[in-house]
Formats: C-alpha cells, sequence, structure tokens
C-alpha cells in the first residue's frame, strides 16, 4: 500500500529516515510553556461521481485523488511541531501528513507531507516532502503554476531559499529579493528510474511608489540523471550535474537532441497595489519556456496571465473577498512558418519519456493529460498539451460563519502535434508546409472544448443542528472548531464521451 518501492529508491528512504528523526528528536526539545507547542488534525473526506471524478474534485489536490476514479474516501492525520521557540535567532520545525485513500480503483496508505525546516538571518533549509509551488501566481482558487503546481505529489528534495522576499541592503527597503535552490528525486514508476529534479529561481521586487510594488524574474526547473534502460546512469557525475543545471548546450545523451535534461522554466513579471484595508490588486504574466528556442520568446502568446482582486486581509465577512482570472495559451510552441502547432511539445521528452509527471499526474497545468498506460513504457505519454484555457474563481462569505468558493473554467483542447500529421512529423517550413501534406488534419477539426465548475461551502460543525454533545468532540479546545465542506462539480463539453457530475463532503477536527 506504500506508494514508493523498497528497491532502487535509497535517497529517498533516507530523506524518509532523515524526517522522522527530526520528529522524534523534535519531542525531546523543551519548549515554551505557554500555549500549545504542537498541532494535530485528523479528516476524512467522500466524494461520488456518475462516471469519473469531474476535474476540480481531483485537480491541485496534491495528488490524493486518481482523476480516473469515480468513488474516493480519504482519511488523513496532519501533525506539525515548532522547534526552537525559545529562540529569537533560529526557528524550525517537522511535520507530516499521512494519507489513506480507498476509492474503486485502488488502495493506498502514503505521506503526501513529511518534512523538517530551519530557519536563520532570512534563509532556511527544507528537507523532505512538502507544498512547494513556483511562480508569482496567487495560490487561492488558481489553476496552478505552469511550473510546479500542487496537481501531483511533490518529490522528495532539499531546498534552501529565503523566507520570503529579503530587503537588498543599501536600497531602503525599495528593492527585495526572492531566491531558492532545490534538489530532489522523483519516487514513482517511472521509464527513467531515480529521475533527479533541479530547481532554481531568483525575483526582484521594486516598490516603484508607495504601496505599488513590481515584481520579475526568471526560475529553471531540470529533470536530470537517472537509470536509463538503455543506456545506464545517465550523467551521474559533479560535473555533469553542473553541466546540466546550467544548461549547457553540449550536453547531449543521443546525437541530434535536446540536452539529455528535461527542462522548462519561465520569464514571469508582475504588478501589485496594496490598498488601505489589506486589500491588494495584482496582475501577473508568465512567459513559459521548455526549450532553447523559447528563450528568444518565440512564443510570446504561450505562457499565463493572470489578473487577481484580494480583499481578504481583515475579519470583516463580505459576499466578495476575492477574484480571480486567468488565461492559459500553450497553443504555438515554438511553431514557425509551415510547422504544426505544439512543435516543442511541452512537459515531454526524448530520454526522459514520462515527461513532467509524477505518481500519474501532471507537476505543472492540470490541463495537460496524459495516457496513464503508458507510464513507464518508451512511448510518450501526453495526449493533450495544446491547451487555450479561460479560468475564473470567487471567494467570500455568506454569513460570519458560512463561506463559500466558486471556480469556472473554459478550456479549448487540440491533443498533441502529432495529431495533425501522421507521416512528416510536427517541423515544417516554407517550402514544405505541414499543413499542405496530404495526412494533414486541420488544426480546427481536432478541437475539443471542456467547461468545469465546481462550488464549496465551508462551515464549522458546531453549526450543523442537532449534534448535541457531539458537537463538543468535534469542535477542539480554544476556540478551534472542526470544520466541514460540500462541493459540487460538473464537467460538460465533447472533450469528455459524457457529462460527469460529483459531490463530495469532507470533515476536519483539530486534536488538540
Amino acid at each position: 500500500m506504500s506508494d514508493w518501492p523498497m528497491d532502487g529508491y535509497g535517497s529517498a528512504q533516507r530523506c524518509i529516515a532523515c524526517c522522522l528523526g527530526i520528529l522524534l528528536i523534535s519531542s525531546l526539545i523543551p519548549q515554551k510553556a505557554n500555549g500549545s507547542d504542537h498541532t494535530a488534525r485528523i479528516g476524512l473526506s467522500q466524494n461520488l461521481s456518475t462516471t469519473e471524478t469531474p476535474f476540480w474534485l481531483h485537480a491541485n489536490r496534491d495528488g490524493r485523488i486518481p482523476p480516473n476514479s469515480a468513488r474516493n474516501f480519504g482519511l488523513y492525520g496532519r501533525y506539525d511541531r515548532p522547534l526552537f521557540q525559545n529562540s529569537e535567532v533560529i526557528d524550525g520545525g517537522a511535520g507530516f501528513r499521512l494519507d489513506l485513500l480507498a476509492s474503486d480503483l485502488e488502495t493506498r496508505l502514503r505521506f503526501t507531507e513529511l518534512y523538517a525546516h530551519l530557519a536563520i538571518a532570512g534563509w532556511q533549509l527544507h528537507i523532505g516532502r512538502f507544498y512547494d509551488t513556483i511562480g508569482l501566481n496567487p495560490d487561492h482558487l488558481t489553476t496552478g503554476s505552469m511550473m510546479m503546481s500542487r496537481n501531483a505529489m511533490q518529490p522528495f528534495k532539499i531546498r534552501l531559499s529565503t523566507t520570503g522576499f529579503r530587503p537588498v541592503p543599501l536600497t531602503g527597503e525599495r528593492l527585495a529579493f526572492r531566491a531558492r535552490w532545490s534538489e530532489g528525486i522523483l519516487t514513482d514508476t517511472r521509464f527513467v528510474e531515480n529521475t533527479r529534479v533541479h530547481q532554481k529561481y531568483l525575483y526582484l521586487r521594486l516598490e516603484l511608489v508607495e504601496n505599488v510594488f513590481i515584481t520579475g524574474g526568471v526560475a529553471h526547473n531540470l529533470m536530470w540523471g537517472g537509470r536509463h534502460p538503455e543506456l545506464g546512469h545517465v550523467h551521474r557525475s559533479f560535473r555533469d550535474w553542473l553541466s546540466d543545471v546550467l544548461a549547457q548546450p553540449d550536453r547531449r545523451v543521443f546525437d541530434n537532441v535536446s540536452p539529455v535534461g528535461n527542462g522548462l522554466g519561465a520569464y514571469e513579471a508582475g504588478l501589485e497595489y496594496r490598498l488601505p484595508g489589506s486589500w491588494r490588486i495584482g496582475a501577473h504574466r508568465m512567459f513559459f519556456i521548455d526549450d532553447k528556442e523559447s528563450l528568444n520568446l518565440r512564443s510570446p502568446r504561450d505562457g499565463m496571465w493572470t489578473v487577481y482582486f484580494d480583499r481578504r486581509g481583515d475579519d470583516t465577512s463580505r459576499l466578495i473577498e476575492y477574484i480571480i482570472y486567468e488565461h492559459i495559451n500553450t497553443k504555438n510552441q515554438d511553431a514557425g512558418t509551415g510547422d504544426a502547432y505544439g512543435r516543442a511539445r511541452y512537459y515531454s521528452h526524448y530520454v526522459y519519456r514520462d515527461g513532467w509527471v509524477h505518481h500519474g499526474q501532471i507537476l505543472g497545468t492540470p490541463f495537460f493529460t496524459i495516457d496513464p498506460e503508458k507510464i513507464g513504457t518508451d512511448e510518450r505519454i501526453l495526449v493533450n498539451n495544446i491547451v487555450l484555457a479561460h479560468h475564473l474563481g470567487f471567494s467570500g462569505s455568506i454569513d460570519s460563519s458560512l463561506s463559500y468558493e466558486l471556480v469556472m473554467t473554459y478550456s479549448r483542447n487540440y491533443g498533441i502535434c502529432n495529431d495533425q500529421t501522421s507521416g512528416g512529423g510536427c517541423r515544417g517550413s516554407a517550402e514544405d508546409p505541414v499543413q499542405q501534406r496530404d495526412d494533414y488534419v486541420p488544426f480546427h477539426e481536432l478541437r475539443r472544448d471542456r467547461y468545469s465548475t465546481m462550488v464549496t461551502l465551508r462551515f464549522p460543525v458546531d453549526r450543523i443542528p442537532g449534534l448535541g454533545p457531539a458537537s463538543i468532540i468535534l469542535s477542539g479546545k480554544e476556540g478551534r472548531s472542526g470544520s466541514v465542506h460540500l462541493s459540487a462539480s460538473v464537467d460538460a463539453g465533447d472533450f469528455y464521451e459524457q457529462v460527469r457530475l460529483g459531490f463530495e463532503v469532507g470533515l476536519s477536527m483539530p486534536l488538540n
């Protein structure tokens, strides 16, 4: 039932042992006498669908829900313990989340979080598996970053990063930076076993005038290393690692094939205005990068646009507290004159055939889809990565104890570039355009539309009438109440064989 095999994953096992050891040691460290020195919660959920699970009942759930299931029961326990509470210099903590899933497809038990972290002088070190998105787009009601979202289970990793934005010296705190460097390992069954993941970014934020901030930066993600079934170990020395993470173009595993690492990244820019009363209005633009050609913005329309309005910063209940709009476009993919759309094959790679996927789910945008039957084989598993999508999300409060979330998403899906031509490949030219070949399928004929909507209500347990003494058991101490959520979701459009309808109920309770 565990999600990691016992053979071939020594690095992940050592990471697990290290995190569990820190948790054990942390229980022996004296803490402050006032207040609780740890938090613990348990929760359960049940969702039922007419066919397969609707999009928003499985997307961006940290890989906990199988997309192709119809019935899912989940039970989890979560524990967090702070470290060094008596210190004014160093901070830290350790914790885990253990999830049990029982669905009509499988039963499994796994740590979706298992971590320890230390922070000192504006820098922090994390080790383990933990929520770790990359990108400037907001976290709330988002479709997720195109680089690293919360759609799939995270790799085990070691990460060194700043604690948020840190001021640049001698700038009067008007200029700040945020940076990270991390190394991880993918723990699923893959075509290239023990694939490593390298990630880094650097962002700068400038306060143009009072409460107006502009942010820009670059991020780089890379799958590298591992054991190929034909080549054996792929680039395992320090020199190989350095060449891969610096994206040196001469590092190749096959002749005339792109550098061995499966790299992707982004140029990003954002603008935010912070109003009085903790209101924020902002916009964000991500230029997606998947290969050397896109470094020069060959496909400037590809990427992500975000606009948001956030007034959740105070305790006032409002019907509309948050609005987000996102637009995702991956149509061009370096296609030039005569090429097929989607030529760059985002998230795919000639060596790393499983692509930007972990435990059967996309690590980036959930709009891309895979063929799960091809996982671990020598076939590329991406079957839909040419997408144009619009997404709208709202959240707010109906009254002081009842809140809601609403997401509505529309996307056009065109498959992959090979769907446009079966014989001549995706590359063409002005003299030999793909569009004039005998086997060409017109692009508009591949279009399949998808409509996905979900509404969620959240409220404390003690709001449920008729519980009596049971409400005391479920509510916890010190005013921390257990909470309930109810969700309804529907998918429609010719992207699906039939309409999908699903419902979910969940309960979360504090234990201390």
